[in-house]
């Protein structure tokens, strides 16, 4: 175990309720990973020059539910899955994914050593703005598919509540095909909501304070380089 966190209770039980407390099934299912880590170098991954990513491909984790658990919030109007698979840089997309999900990992570790209560993240999707050119063309699909796949295997655990709000219709075949892929965990905390805002804040403003929620999604939180689309802002 190469980090004292990874010696902790709570990240060892991750990966017992990952694999439902088999034991053997979970001691390979982490040892694994660790061999995955080196191999990747998952160590040195924040000490590589992601400018050209983090400029085309934001993400947010700066807000905290109520109980002090970090957000981390997505909006697809902030990404072009295709830009990146057409340029030649579908790996290294997929490779800033798993950068993020180590950033918001570790926040959250950081954050449990602190305060000893919080062990899991919020995790929001905006759909608002998503089309079949840059989220939903054929290429893009498997793309999504594997970064499911990489926080199943790498990341287990970490997620309270799986949000995907402002959904339309077109986005369904996506989300049909991600559902079998996520564990029984996650699973449960995924949750899909439409287009209605109203709707929408009353679901957010049981998780968050007003201050804590996005924007673009009716709350007071701005972000660096967020677009500010919400109608009634």
């Amino acid at each position: 175990m190469p980090h004292s966190y990874m010696k902790e209770e709570m990240y060892l039980v991750r990966w017992l309720r990952a694999r439902d407390y088999n034991i053997p099934e979970a001691a390979n299912f982490l040892l694994q990973n660790i061999q995955w880590r080196k191999e990747h170098n998952m160590d040195g991954i924040f000490d590589e020059d992601w400018s050209d990513m983090a400029r085309d491909y934001k993400y947010h984790i700066e807000s905290r539910d109520r109980a002090g658990q970090p957000l981390a919030y997505l909006s697809v109007d902030e990404i072009d899955i295709r830009k990146a698979i057409v340029n030649g840089k579908g790996d290294r997309l997929l490779r800033f994914v798993d950068r993020a999900f180590e950033e918001v990992t570790q926040l959250v570790n950081d954050l449990g050593n602190k305060y000893k209560n919080i062990t899991r993240a919020q995790f929001i999707v905006n759909l608002s703005g998503y089309n079949l050119v840059e989220h939903g063309c054929l290429r893009c699909i498997p793309a999504i598919l594997r970064a499911v796949l990489s926080y199943e295997a790498h990341f287990p655990e970490y997620v309270d509540h799986l949000m995907i709000i402002n959904t339309p219709t077109i986005a369904e075949p996506l989300l049909n095909a991600v559902r079998p892929l996520l564990g029984p965990s996650t699973r449960r905390s995924f949750k899909v909501y439409g287009i209605n805002k109203k709707t929408n804040m009353e679901i957010l403003d049981g998780i968050f304070e007003k201050d804590q929620i996005p924007v673009n999604l009716g709350g007071r939180k701005r972000y660096r380089g967020q677009s500010l689309d919400y109608d009634d802002y």
